[in-house]
């Protein structure tokens, strides 16, 4: 009867061992898979790391290229903010001597203002004298030199409405120059009309001299 059992036990046993050596050959496959997974995780992680740290590098040279151009930006807004600072000056520099510029020309206006209206107060005075003084024969020639004067002052009041008109572009040495070059010519025309009243008056003496000793022989004739 033992010798019966023994190839049965010797059966169960390899027939054990079988199925532990499948078992033992299932757990290797499985630990295969898991290992070769695991491997490729690992790989896939090493990747991963090594793409993150290409791109690390990548935003870290492109951190360093923006903290140039930031400091060269800086840089140039605090020479921006230096040049307005410099631009406002100029402006405050030239409001200013714009106001003392348009102070001079209210200053050059009032002066041909009132020089315009000495010249015509004295022309006032020239006219009423001659027409107390004249007599009715020298009449049409103290009226060509009253004309003649009323003619010049037209052209003064032109020419000081155009100076006015023209001092608004000019800068104060313009204007001086202009004013001097007004005051010459006004001093030149004054100069020829006063010549002119001075020889009619010398006429108006003669001939009224003329007429004196006409009267006074007409008066000793009688």
């Amino acid at each position: 009867m033992t010798d019966d059992k023994c190839p049965t036990m010797n059966q169960m046993i390899l027939a054990k061992r079988e199925e532990t050596a499948k078992l033992i050959q299932t757990e290797h496959e499985k630990i295969s898979k898991k290992h070769a997974s695991v491997i490729n995780q690992l790989n896939e992680a090493r990747r991963r790391v090594t793409a993150l740290r290409e791109k690390s590098d990548i935003l870290n040279h492109k951190s360093v290229l923006l903290s140039g151009e930031i400091t060269q930006m800086t840089s140039k807004i605090n020479e921006a903010k230096e040049k307005l600072i410099t631009i406002e000056c100029q402006i405050d520099s030239i409001l200013a001597k714009q106001s003392q510029t348009d102070m001079v020309k209210d200053k050059e206006i009032k002066t041909f203002e009132i020089y315009y209206n000495k010249i015509k107060e004295e022309n006032e005075k020239n006219e009423r004298f001659w027409l107390k003084s004249v007599k009715l024969e020298d009449l049409d020639e103290l009226k060509n030199c009253i004309e003649t004067l009323r003619e010049k002052k037209k052209t003064l009041e032109m020419h000081i409405a155009t100076t006015k008109e023209k001092i608004i572009g000019l800068n104060a040495t313009k204007l001086a120059e202009d004013c001097m070059i007004l005051r010459k010519r006004n001093t030149a025309v004054k100069k020829r009309l006063v010549k002119k009243l001075k020889l009619l008056e010398e006429r108006l003496d003669e001939a009224k001299k003329k007429s004196d000793k006409t009267n006074l022989t007409t008066n000793n004739e009688k």
